[in-house]
């Protein structure tokens, strides 16, 4: 789950790389033909600043002052499709105890808290 996570991130990164230009040149037509402010150009404009991201993001990292890291966050979408995955096929919290993105993934680490608490209210419940 967790590799395929980053599979679909990498097609979604391809995918964009290839619509930026034409939404690139969609805008331009909407600009040439005086329609640069009109709610469908700025729109686009928030498209292609977002696929633009997703990209710097997925290919380059994030800017830091030691230079160019690896943005975890593409490890916290993998690791939350992960426990995801678990919860679906009835498995238990401790089976990501030996996943090292958790303490690095606040969303995570509230779903596995979240996951342990149900299991254990439900453990009184029977």
């Amino acid at each position: 789950i967790h590799e395929g996570t980053h599979a679909e991130q990498d097609e979604r990164a391809d995918r964009y790389r290839h619509q930026i230009p034409r939404d690139d040149r969609k805008l331009k037509q909407l600009v040439s033909a005086g329609k640069g402010d009109s709610q469908e150009a700025m729109k686009l404009k928030g498209e292609i600043k977002a696929k633009n991201h997703y990209l710097e993001r997925w290919y380059r990292g994030v800017k830091k002052p030691q230079g160019w890291i690896q943005d975890i966050r593409f490890e916290c979408e993998a690791t939350i499709n992960e426990i995801k995955a678990l919860q679906a096929l009835g498995g238990a919290p401790d089976m990501m105890k030996d996943s090292g993105y958790i303490r690095v993934c606040p969303d995570a680490q509230r779903m596995l808290v979240r996951w342990r608490d149900q299991r254990f209210k439900n453990r009184g419940r029977q």
